[in-house]
């Protein structure tokens, strides 16, 4: 055999160096392989590291007292002011010396009482509910507005009343009076609502 072809192989190729060459890309390919599956891992890891802890109850009556720690004093001395004032009306009346003013005071403080209940109430129905009790939420929420919607119409209907116009005015108060009647028992089925859930800081 010539000198020449000593060594080739019959692809042309050299035998001694192709050996290495075709061991080493397998090596390289391992490694990648390896590579790709360790970041895959790291990928699933960082995945649930990063993944938020489920919303709970405890979240959410968390959220609940923090929204009525903040918000339950201005509601506190809206109803207070509005009962007094009530309370004032009725001596002033049997005493004869009702006035306007009284009653448009009176009016204005039931007005705010409803814009307090309606603004913690809205807070509450904007926290994250979880399945668990979003119906019973959804309840005390419903029933939040209604006792606000009452204490608005107490307040339109004494912002009405004009003792120079006595026949329209008893007319008025006797649907003021309805809605009055109204208010306390819904403000309290809002309130024991909210503690049957565990929020005990909305009583006024």
């Amino acid at each position: 055999m010539p000198d020449g072809d000593r060594g080739q192989n019959p692809a042309g190729g050299n035998g001694q160096s192709e050996g290495p060459r075709h061991g080493l890309a397998k090596r390289i390919g391992g490694l990648i392989a390896a590579l790709a599956g360790i970041a895959g891992i790291i990928g699933l890891v960082v995945t649930l590291v990063d993944r938020p802890e489920p919303w709970t109850k405890a979240d959410w009556v968390s959220e609940a007292n923090a929204v009525c720690e903040r918000e339950i004093g201005t509601l506190s001395s809206a109803t207070l002011n509005s009962r007094s004032s009530l309370s004032a009306m009725q001596t002033s009346l049997r005493a004869g010396t009702l006035t306007d003013q009284q009653i448009k005071n009176a009016a204005w403080y039931f007005d705010a009482a409803a814009g307090a209940l309606r603004s913690i109430n809205g807070e509450i129905r904007s926290i994250e509910r979880p399945e668990s009790i979003k119906g019973d939420v959804d309840k005390v929420v419903d029933g939040g507005v209604g006792a606000s919607n009452a204490m608005s119409r107490v307040a339109g209907d004494l912002s009405q009343v004009s003792l120079a116009n006595p026949t329209q005015s008893l007319r008025v108060l006797n649907a003021a009076d309805s809605e009055i009647k109204k208010v306390d028992p819904l403000l309290s089925q809002w309130q024991e609502g909210l503690v049957a859930l565990g929020v005990t800081s909305c009583n006024t």
